[in-house]
């Protein structure tokens, strides 16, 4: 069912963060667990970090055309399918001892969360009026910080206490919890209804969305590339067996971020873009310039994370006002542009670690992340700028 009251739906909405911060978990704590991972499948670290990118190419693939094919289906019953495909490839990650099928299990896992992403937005806003739709998908949006400053520290101090399998089947558990609180609360939403206007090429064909598409895409790929390897970075200052406080430290700074946007993106959209990748850029070239100075690594983590915590949102809003009633299809090609920028910031900052120190990461991420504020910068081709001293996105 719709909403039928003005009962703010807040455990509702929690509910859906928590997927997200199930499904963010799940796609970053092999960035934690590389070592680990490296040396229990006798696999090298580069190799360790493509279930990373396993997991990315299953969101890629599957965002789109699985969001097309489910318009029809209860959104409910939908939901409930992807929770419980999380929990079983998630069993499946602990269980398994061949490197192979692990890579298939993080495949799948990342088709669910593919699809999650894709429809969750919209999930949210279908459950509140129309001037509270942007305070839903803050609460939404808050598993991704959540999961980042909690999830990934704690999973990965788990896991190197009791080793990283532990740390899946955990996960595994709290997914079929997920999908009991889910069946008893969650409202009852119908099917999509799919209309001509939310086929793919007449969204495309929308003014300004190619530019966020491609913003979006720089921006991830250039965080993907250095996050992956995290620990291999750490490791030119002595300090991979902090991994778990720093990400600690990049979540709660995420979590600030994600905030801040909240309060001001209705008025000022253009400018926390900027501020976003400015300050993305600045932090790459921090952790370029003091790779072997511990207490500055921290200062370009916190950097970093305020920098990274709303961006997701940023575009998110962006799109849809962009886009209005097609904002599912849209959401659909963010979803897969992220995560191609996930599978291929992945593979990249793979190849580049076989190749050079993993000093050069940090500085690709500026140059890229550089790259993307000249998008913004050069002209108003996004579809935000300011009028009457605010901003907005325009048609």
């Amino acid at each position: 069912m719709e909403r039928t009251n003005n009962i703010f739906p807040t455990l509702s909405l929690l509910a859906l963060a928590t997927a997200l911060f199930i499904s963010i978990l799940i796609e970053a704590l092999p960035a934690g667990f590389l070592l680990l991972i490296s040396e229990d499948l006798s696999v090298t670290e580069a190799q360790a970090g493509q279930l990373v990118t396993l997991y990315a190419l299953g969101s890629l693939l599957s965002a789109i055309p699985l969001t097309i094919a489910t318009q029809s289906w209860n959104r409910k019953k939908l939901l409930i399918i992807v929770i419980l495909g999380f929990g079983i490839t998630n069993f499946m990650t602990a269980y398994f001892l061949s490197f192979t099928l692990i890579l298939i299990a993080r495949f799948l896992a990342g088709v669910f969360a593919g699809l999650l992403w894709a429809m969750v937005a919209g999930y949210a806003t279908r459950m509140v009026s129309d001037d509270k739709k942007g305070r839903a998908i803050t609460i939404v949006m808050l598993g991704v910080p959540i999961a980042l400053s909690i999830g990934i520290p704690l999973g990965t101090s788990i896991g190197q206490l009791v080793g990283w399998r532990l740390t899946f089947h955990i996960i595994t558990i709290v997914s079929l919890l997920l999908v009991i609180f889910i069946c008893l609360k969650l409202p009852n939403l119908a099917a999509l209804e799919a209309t001509k206007k939310n086929s793919i090429f007449s969204v495309l064909s929308i003014p300004y969305l190619k530019s966020i598409l491609a913003i979006n895409f720089i921006f991830a790929f250039g965080h993907n590339i250095f996050y992956t390897y995290i620990s291999p970075y750490l490791q030119l200052s002595g300090n991979e067996e902090n991994v778990d406080i720093v990400l600690f430290i990049f979540g709660v700074s995420s979590i600030i971020s994600i905030t801040i946007v909240g309060i001001f993106i209705d008025n000022y959209l253009r400018k926390l873009i900027i501020l976003s990748l400015s300050f993305f850029a600045i932090s790459g070239l921090l952790f370029y310039a003091f790779d072997n100075f511990y207490w500055l690594i921290l200062i370009s983590i916190v950097i970093w994370g305020l920098s990274f915590g709303g961006g997701a949102t940023l575009f998110q809003t962006a799109s849809a006002k962009i886009t209005g009633e097609s904002a599912d299809i849209a959401q659909s090609l963010l979803v897969s542009l992220w995560n191609l920028a996930i599978a291929g910031g992945g593979f990249c900052g793979g190849v580049l670690l076989n190749i050079f120190d993993a000093e050069v990461l940090p500085m690709i991420m500026c140059v890229l992340l550089t790259l993307a504020l000249c998008i913004v910068l050069c002209a108003g081709k996004l579809g935000v700028e300011n009028t009457s001293g605010d901003d907005k996105v325009s048609k």
